[in-house]
């Protein structure tokens, strides 16, 4: 019998268990050289049980010169945030908001724009979460040499960049391109065990 269905049995109820998954625009360049990343930062439900107070905190340092960012709320309805120090959001969902198993939440997006010169590193710190679970974070740092060639890369193809060039891009500013990811039946019911009391 699954654990979960056991825990169920002795007073313990399905658990719910959040993954991260994004909405990603492909690049594009605007008429001041900009080349323009909007990611959709969504929170996937994949456990048997409801998810409430759902958070995420992110903070995005982007290169120091002309390069910019943005954060848009994509939800307001359902969703409370704030914004600190022009690289912070912090955002977590509105009372009496439930995210059913298997549903998905896409509170806001991130909005990155490049341009040269790069003087940093791109650095990337996103924790999330929910009520009695664990947080958990994504961390990465991008150094200025790899997005300058991104960026020289891409400005190659100006004005008809094809869809190669743009999927390059992504992958070396945004590593989580492919981080959505999912657990299996066994993987969340070792989850689980793990997350009981002892």
């Amino acid at each position: 019998m699954p654990h979960a269905v056991l825990s169920g049995l002795f007073g313990r109820p399905p658990q719910p268990f959040l993954f991260p998954n994004w909405v990603l625009e492909l690049p594009e360049i605007n008429s001041e050289d900009y080349v323009h990343v909007g990611i959709g930062f969504a929170m996937v439900n994949g456990g048997p049980g409801i998810a409430r107070e759902l958070y995420a905190n992110v903070k995005i340092l982007h290169p120091k010169g002309k390069s910019k960012l943005l954060y848009k709320e994509l939800d307001p309805p359902n969703w409370t945030s704030r914004k600190a120090l022009g690289h912070m959001i912090n955002i977590i969902s509105k009372d009496g908001y439930r995210l059913a198993p298997g549903a998905v939440a896409e509170p806001f997006s991130i909005e990155l724009y490049f341009h040269p010169p790069f003087e940093s590193e791109l650095v990337y710190e996103i924790a999330f979460g929910h009520q009695n679970w664990p947080m958990r974070k994504l961390m990465a740092t991008i150094e200025p040499a790899k997005i300058a060639s991104a960026y020289t890369l891409f400005l190659a193809g100006r004005g008809q960049p094809t869809e190669a060039t743009q999927k390059v891009f992504l992958e070396e500013v945004f590593p989580f391109k492919d981080g959505g990811e999912h657990m299996s039946q066994e993987e969340y019911e070792a989850w689980l065990r793990g997350s009981e009391p002892s």
